[in-house]
């Protein structure tokens, strides 16, 4: 769906939990994700905490990681789960 309607959002590390929420609200998807004619919504925050997640891992990799992709990333009702991810290594220092 993201490619189909060209919906994305970057975000350079390191962001905060209000940041991911704004950056979510800005997708052309965001009433979606908040729940449509009666379905249940995605979980903010477990979306939130899977883009924690991943920031930490970047974080601890300092200087190493220099490209981190997650398409898709499944929003649902109790959980956000990453289905597939690119993490590009590379020296950057």
């Amino acid at each position: 769906l993201a490619e189909v309607l060209a919906d994305s959002v970057s975000l350079i590390v390191p962001v905060s939990r209000r940041d991911i929420a704004q950056a979510l609200n800005r997708l052309k998807i965001a009433p979606l994700l908040r729940g449509y004619r009666g379905q249940p919504g995605a979980d903010p925050d477990a979306v939130i905490d899977a883009v924690m997640a991943i920031q930490s891992y970047v974080i601890a990799m300092h200087g190493r990681v220099s490209e981190v992709e997650v398409n898709p990333l499944l929003a649902l009702p109790d959980r956000a789960v990453a289905v597939d991810a690119l993490i590009r290594i590379g020296d950057l220092e």
